[in-house]
């Protein structure tokens, strides 16, 4: 099945991307010149804080701008 959306939709998903993106873009600015700390998941992969509060706040406004749907991160599942 094929769903279409129509374009306030699409205005509408693209300002959210906009804003989680700058949003996510301003926590990973601060660590990147205020430095950070790498630990390493049970998965053996690295992963920062700034990565974490990125995802979160990404999470939120996106969570925001579309209540009814889920978010799948990386960090949180």
């Amino acid at each position: 099945m094929t769903t279409e959306l129509d374009a306030p939709t699409l205005d509408r998903a693209l300002a959210a991307a906009i804003d989680a993106a700058r949003a996510a873009g301003v926590i990973a600015m601060q660590y990147y010149t205020d430095g950070f700390d790498v630990t390493i998941k049970p998965d053996d992969t690295p992963v920062t804080q700034a990565d974490r509060e990125a995802e979160r706040v990404i999470v939120e406004i996106l969570g925001r701008a579309f209540p009814e749907h889920g978010v799948l991160g990386e960090e949180f599942g």
